[in-house]
């Protein structure tokens, strides 16, 4: 073979390594799927912002995978894989981010909720108490 020849062959092989290694992963994860875990992680992150604590992202993480049946693995390549077309990323990233205000929302709702029933029950013991003197 000429060195002409073998360098070219060379130069095939490695644009087929690199095409295959950003080809579709085999084990994929469904797209909807791929957008919770996001909305998921995002809560872990923002529970871990508020708590600090290392332990308990890392046991919520491991949760959340097992509970999705996914690897860390798997998210990694099947996020490279969508990754590589900006613009629908980032429309999942919008997905992600409505279901997340979307949450934040009823949590707030149910604070609120909670709150109001505090007051209400401060109120009828004070009530109680201003009967019984």
């Amino acid at each position: 073979m000429t060195p002409f020849r073998s360098i070219v062959s060379l130069l095939l092989l490695f644009t087929l390594l690199v095409a295959g290694c950003n080809g579709k992963p085999s084990d994929l994860i469904e797209e909807e799927t791929y957008i919770s875990l996001l909305v998921e992680f995002e809560l872990i992150h923002t529970l871990h912002e508020a708590r600090g604590d290392t332990e308990d992202t890392i046991r919520f993480r491991k949760m959340v995978m097992d509970e999705y049946g996914v690897t860390e693995e798997q998210f990694r390549r099947s996020h490279a894989w969508y990754e590589q077309e900006i613009r629908e990323q980032l429309e999942r990233y919008r997905t992600a981010l409505d279901r997340l205000n979307e949450e934040f929302g009823k949590m707030s709702a149910a604070k609120r909720e909670l709150e109001e029933k505090k007051q209400q029950e401060l109120e009828n013991e004070e009530d109680e108490t201003g009967i019984q003197d």
